[in-house]
């Protein structure tokens, strides 16, 4: 865990996935008692995130050369440059880098009691790339306030790309905002809603909602990096976001997919980029497609199916429930020898129905006594009054089903049930 400046997340400056990872090992070194910035050491093999026995690759190399850019490298905070790091030394034979931040950092990283971030450096690991760890911390710096408004080209210039890079929303859309979203989304990090807001008939901004996040990010272990889909650690950063200017992302996490489970593939990046462009493994995924949406439209059809089987049997309920008080409520106030002679006549008039007859039969019998009639007679007279003298969505329940779907019981219900 290490905590930066919001001042700091809301410079603008571009680093890559290794140089936070490296600034984030600095940051995690301070200690809210220390006036001054020491040099660290670090090793490579840790920094790089690898255990004892694994294979180092070019871990060591991408960390050696994240520090030698940000050596070179400013972070531009209102209006004023600052540089990154002051020291850095390199042991190859033994594996250890010495680094120390620069003093103008000092206000951004020392001492920090109020308008700071925390992060877990961890986090930093599983996320592909320098864009998409940047926009995750600004999402984490508005996490309490759970929603952040952004203008694109103002994000644009916070992550360091200059004005002829994405020149149209779409383009900065479809290639930084949306896979850095489903990233942060499929790792659990932050649940995120991405909502576009139209000023007459341009996009100029956009909100992202935060729902919830997951407190605590294990860390990467061998087994559980090839397990994730998403970042393997096979994985080319650089090839892969030539990738991803090239094809869609749920089609090269598929492909991505399907390289890990075959057995025996002596270079997995280079295969990955070769069945990309083939033109039967892009059918077979077409396909895949296909049956998926198709599963999709019919699992909602079924949905859709339980949630208005659910509402009916939920409306007859409620509707037995409403029809018995007004039932009551109008027999008590209507029940009279007036009203018991205007039902009689009501009977013999519509005597050609059996139980009208039958009806009448009984009301003669007791001599208009009330309490001794059945409970079926009962109830006949007091639907006769309640149609008489109630409102029509008290006896007819597809009058009364509308009047529900018209308020907002209906939408509360639908919420409930797609919960």
């Amino acid at each position: 865990m290490f905590s930066l400046s919001n001042e700091f997340i809301n410079g603008v400056f571009r680093f890559s996935k290794y140089q936070f990872i490296v600034l984030a090992a600095l940051a995690n070194r301070i200690s809210m008692e220390d006036g001054d910035f020491r040099e660290e050491s670090f090793s490579l093999r840790k920094l790089a995130g690898l255990g004892k026995n694994e294979a180092i690759g070019a871990a060591y190399d991408r960390i050696r050369n994240a520090c030698k850019q940000l050596m070179k490298k400013c972070v531009k905070i209102q209006g004023k440059k600052y540089r990154v790091l002051s020291v850095f030394e390199s042991s190859k034979n033994q594996g250890i880098i010495h680094l120390k931040l620069s003093n103008s950092l000092k206000p951004f990283f020392l001492k920090l009691s109020k308008c700071f971030t925390k992060c877990e450096g961890e986090a930093l690991r599983l996320l592909p790339s320098g864009d998409c760890i940047r926009i995750y911390l600004l999402l984490k710096q508005f996490l309490t306030l759970k929603k952040r408004h952004f203008d694109w080209k103002e994000l644009k210039k916070k992550l360091g790309f200059k004005d002829r890079n994405y020149e149209k929303y779409k383009d900065f859309k479809r290639r930084v905002i949306l896979p850095s979203i489903c990233h942060i989304r499929r790792l659990g990090l932050l649940a995120l809603d991405f909502t576009e807001q139209h000023i007459g008939r341009f996009l100029d901004k956009f909100v992202i909602s935060i729902k919830k996040i997951v407190p605590k990010v294990k860390s990467p272990t061998k087994s559980a990096v090839q397990k994730n889909t998403l970042f393997p650690i096979w994985l080319n950063q650089e090839r892969w976001q030539k990738l991803m200017r090239e094809f869609d992302l749920d089609y090269l996490t598929y492909a991505m997919k399907y390289v890990q489970e075959l057995e025996n593939v002596k270079a997995p990046m280079a295969y990955l980029e070769k069945i990309v462009f083939d033109a039967s493994f892009q059918r077979q995924y077409k396909v895949l497609q296909s049956k998926r949406k198709a599963q999709e439209v019919f699992n909602e059809q079924q949905k859709a199916l339980q949630n208005q089987q659910a509402w009916e049997e939920h409306v007859f309920e409620l509707f037995s429930q409403h029809n018995t008080s007004a039932r009551k409520q109008i027999f008590e106030l209507h029940h009279s020898d007036q009203s018991i002679e205007e039902y009689l006549v009501f009977l013999q008039e519509h005597d050609q129905k059996l139980y009208n007859r039958q009806y009448l039969q009984e009301w003669e019998y007791v001599s208009f006594n009330f309490d001794e009639l059945s409970d079926r007679v009962k109830i006949a007279y007091q639907g006769w009054l309640l149609r008489v003298h109630g409102n029509p969505s008290d006896f007819d329940r597809i009058l009364f089903e509308k009047e529900l779907r018209k308020s907002s019981y209906y939408q509360q219900f639908c919420e409930r049930q797609n919960a």
